[in-house]
């Protein structure tokens, strides 16, 4: 089924789960930060073990008062999937009237800005783009226009392992 998880059987994973090298992605499908336990579940994911934890978002709802409280969550590593690079790129691969490609660098930048401002380096941050046709000519450009604001690492994600909503849902 198809919804947000309950604090009691996220607690009740988090308890059972083994203490490893490899992070907690607290997140499958769908975006994360729809989730309105998020925050509170990052806590006690945090709390109770010594894995990283992460989420991956497409920043759309990233506005500032999510920023804060990723900042202040104890988050360990946040991805951000951008489509594109560019305008035309994003919203022809998106096809959403839901997602706009000024919205949401703007949503990575102000995080970016927000988390040099508070001096909060220990949250690394991942941007990524799917290597498809529409992006190829794009790479180069996403990757340097993203480092030189702040992420530690771009990654090009290939084709097959990505997952492109092609509606207008916002998942």
């Amino acid at each position: 089924s198809v919804g947000h998880m309950n604090m009691e059987l996220f607690k009740g994973i988090i308890d059972e789960m083994p203490l490893g090298a490899n992070p907690c992605w607290l997140h499958l499908f769908g975006e994360p930060l729809l989730n309105p336990h998020l925050f509170e579940q990052i806590r006690y994911a945090k709390s109770k073990k010594k894995n990283k934890v992460g989420i991956s978002t497409n920043a759309t709802l990233l506005d500032t008062e999510k920023s804060e409280a990723l900042l202040s969550s104890g988050l360990d590593c946040l991805m951000i999937a951008i489509d594109g690079a560019t305008k035309s790129v994003y919203e022809r691969i998106r096809k959403s009237n839901h997602y706009q490609f000024e919205s949401v660098t703007a949503n990575v930048a102000e995080f970016l800005k927000l988390r040099k401002l508070r001096g909060s380096s220990k949250l690394k941050v991942i941007l990524s783009i799917i290597q498809m046709e529409e992006t190829k000519s794009e790479l180069k450009v996403f990757e340097q226009y993203w480092k030189s604001r702040g992420a530690e690492k771009v990654l090009f994600k290939p084709r097959r392992a990505a997952r492109i909503p092609r509606s207008d849902s916002r998942r």
